[in-house]
């Protein structure tokens, strides 16, 4: 049994590496963030720490990943490296798991034999107490009992007083209703029926939006099912539409759509924003009080002037060695011909889009005015932007 312990212990406290390597086109296109984002949530969650490989020009987009997954009690290596990748490994920090191990490894001791316990002396040598007696009222005297009848039959006469009593007009009186209670029953009634009109009504909009999101999505065909937020699963689709949120779970042989109960936030990491009022799980959602938020939407006006690159020839060489691998960035791209998925890295003159056609990655230069605050941007870090939608005007 000892041995089995210690063997536990020794494999619990052993620092076991996670290795993970992401290419340079899924880093530049943003691909990678979820994942570098689980990576880093996983190592702070298990107390280790994560030991990064990389060009030193990558740290900052990476950087920007892990403490937006990990947080600021994760603990991050950043090493140089001259090869065009990410490599992501993960150790056990120092120290952390010693005490465990010395806890686990003090031997058990034998068990000692309980001594029997002597008998209990036998209840007949215990001495009989007497009972305590009971002191009980004295009963009444019968010649008071037998003088009670007579006092009460004495007053007959007093009978005859109250006969006018009977009269009509008190009748009429207590046949009248009060009219105190009258008017505090009124406003009660009417509070209690306007509160039932305001939750029908509040709930016949409810199901006709239902009705409407089940035409668009199931061809009308009624969703019954409802989960909450931490059923949540990857690749789940969520369409909402004025409060109400329609859950469709894609699998292998087919669809299956719910009802989204209780509140939840949009704006969390764990959930990726498709477009309007469209987004795709990442991976699954826990309960908290305080969940990380991914960047939102600047719905201020912030007007980007991008130049051309021949007139910024240092941040050019920058800027290609970033993006690019050091090689030249010949293409230029108005900002009336962004697509969907397109990423924007914005310098100091200068702006990068780096685009994912079918499996290749294209850069351009991005020259013209923009407002980086409009519908279609999406704001995801520093300096750095995702295309929503098609831009044509």
């Amino acid at each position: 049994m000892q041995r089995l312990i210690l063997l536990a212990a020794l494999v619990a406290g052993t620092a076991i590496a996670q290795n993970a390597d992401i290419s340079g086109a899924q880093l530049i296109s943003g691909d990678a963030d979820a994942q570098l984002q689980q990576l880093a949530r996983q190592a702070a969650s298990g107390n280790r720490k994560l030991i990064i490989s990389a060009p030193e020009y990558w740290h900052e987009l990476i950087l920007e990943q892990v403490r937006r997954g990990g947080g600021d009690r994760l603990q991050v290596e950043v090493r140089d490296s001259f090869a065009e990748a990410v490599m992501v490994r993960s150790d056990v920090r120092g120290g952390t798991q010693a005490p465990a191990v010395a806890a686990t490894a003090v031997p058990v001791p034998a068990a000692a034999a309980v001594p029997t316990p002597a008998p209990a002396a036998p209840l007949a040598t215990r001495a009989p107490v007497a009972p305590a007696p009971v002191s009980r009222p004295a009963p009444a005297p019968a010649s008071t009992a037998n003088r009670a009848p007579s006092t009460v039959a004495t007053p007959a006469p007093a009978r005859t007083a109250p006969q006018p009593a009977l009269a009509p007009r008190p009748l009429a009186a207590t046949a009248a209703p009060p009219p105190a209670s009258t008017p505090g029953a009124t406003p009660a009634r009417a509070a209690a029926k306007a509160q039932v009109v305001t939750t029908d009504s509040a709930q016949a909009q409810v199901t006709a939006i239902k009705r409407r999101l089940e035409a668009d999505l199931t061809e009308g065909q009624p969703i019954a099912r409802t989960l909450v937020q931490t059923q949540l699963e990857p690749k789940d689709l969520l369409f909402v539409r004025d409060g109400v949120i329609a859950v469709v779970r894609r699998t292998s042989v087919r669809k299956s759509w719910f009802w989204l109960e209780g509140d939840i936030e949009l704006r969390r990491v764990e959930l990726r924003e498709l477009g309007p009022n469209r987004y795709e799980v990442v991976e699954p959602l826990r309960a908290l009080d305080n969940p990380r938020l991914r960047g939102v939407q600047s719905r201020e006006s912030t007007m980007l002037a991008a130049s051309e690159p021949q007139k910024h020839a240092a941040e050019r060489e920058q800027l290609e060695r970033r993006f690019n691998g050091g090689s030249r960035i010949t293409a230029t791209l108005p900002p009336t011909q962004l697509n969907q998925r397109d990423v924007i890295y914005v310098g100091e003159a200068l702006s990068v889009v780096v685009r994912v056609n079918r499996l290749q990655l294209e850069r351009y230069w991005l020259v013209g005015r923009i407002d980086l605050g409009r519908s279609e941007l999406l704001k995801d870090g520093n300096d750095k932007y995702r295309v929503l939608e098609n831009i044509r005007r």
